[in-house]
C-alpha cells in the first residue's frame, strides 16, 4: 500500500489541497464502519460500489478496494470519477482521479487522487427536468395486447423517467410485468421509441387517480442517448444543490 501511496504522490499537482477534520472524520467513520460508498463514472453512467481502505490527506489520496460490479471497459489512467459517502449532513462527494490499479489474490486495490469535495443534500448523479402534471412529453405505453395507455413524462434524466397514468389502477399488473415498451413524443421533430424496466409502480388518488411509474431506459444506442442527452440540456436543469463543506459549520465548529 505504501508503494502505491509513494508512486501517486509524484502525480501532478491538482490535488485538493485542504482538509477539514470535519472532513476527515467522514473518510474515518466511514472505513470504521465498512460502510460502502457509491462509486460513479460518468462516461458510462454506471453506479458500482466500494470500500475506502485508507487515505493520505497530506497528498490527498485514497486506497479503495476494486468495484462492484465490474466496469464493462478498465478505467485509463488519470481518468475521473466520484465517490459518494452518505454522513450526517447529506452526501459527501469526492471527484477523484484514478492513480493506479494493483490486482492482489482476492481482488483488487485501486489508488485514487481526490481533486475536489462538496456536500450534497441529492445523492442522484444524473442531470434531471421536470414537467408540471400532464405538461410533459406524451408517451404511449403497450401493456401485453392491451389498448395503447397514455402516460405523461413528470421527470426525466439521461437514464430513465417518471411517468403518469391517469384513471385506472394500473400498478399491480405493471409490477408483475416489470418491463413495457413505450413511444416517447419530446416535441414534434424528436420521438424515441424505447424499451425500459419498472423500477417502482404505485397508485395514487391526489390530485387525481393515477398510476405513477419509475422506469429505466433499456439498451439505448449512441444516436439515442446522444438526442436525449441534447433534447435535456436544451430545457435546463434544476440548480446544482452541492456547497462546500464548510458553508455547513460555524466558525466556531471550524475552530
Amino acid at each position: 500500500m505504501a508503494s502505491s501511496f509513494d508512486q501517486a504522490a509524484q502525480a501532478p499537482r491538482s490535488a485538493k489541497q485542504h482538509w477539514t477534520l470535519w472532513e476527515a472524520d467522514i473518510l474515518v467513520a466511514c472505513g470504521l464502519k465498512h460502510q460502502f460508498v457509491t462509486v460513479f463514472e460518468p462516461d458510462s453512467g454506471q453506479l458500482m460500489q466500494s470500500f475506502i481502505h485508507g487515505f493520505d490527506l497530506d497528498n490527498s489520496l485514497l486506497l479503495l478496494d476494486g468495484l462492484y460490479p465490474v466496469l464493462q471497459k478498465r478505467l485509463p489512467p488519470n481518468s475521473t470519477f466520484w465517490l459518494q459517502i452518505r454522513c450526517e449532513y447529506g452526501f459527501f462527494n469526492l471527484k477523484v482521479a484514478l492513480i493506479e490499479i494493483e490486482e492482489h489474490s482476492k481482488g483488487e486495490w485501486i489508488t485514487v487522487k481526490v481533486l475536489s469535495s462538496a456536500l450534497s443534500h441529492n445523492r442522484r448523479w444524473q442531470s434531471r427536468v421536470f414537467f408540471e402534471p400532464r405538461q410533459g412529453p406524451r408517451v404511449d405505453l403497450q401493456l401485453d395486447n392491451q389498448p395503447l395507455q397514455q402516460a405523461y413524462v413528470v421527470n426525466l434524466s439521461r437514464k430513465g423517467a417518471q411517468v403518469d397514468l391517469y384513471g385506472t389502477n394500473l400498478s399491480l399488473g405493471l409490477i408483475r410485468k416489470r418491463s413495457l415498451h413505450g413511444h416517447f413524443f419530446f416535441n414534434d421533430r424528436f420521438q424515441l421509441r424505447l424499451d425500459a424496466t419498472i423500477r417502482q409502480s404505485r397508485f395514487l388518488r391526489k390530485p387525481c387517480c393515477h398510476t405513477q411509474l419509475r422506469i429505466l431506459f433499456n439498451r439505448l444506442n449512441d444516436q439515442q442517448q446522444m438526442l436525449l442527452d441534447s433534447f435535456i440540456d436544451t430545457l435546463g436543469t434544476s440548480p446544482n444543490d452541492t456547497y462546500p463543506l464548510s458553508s455547513l459549520l460555524s466558525p466556531a465548529a471550524m475552530a
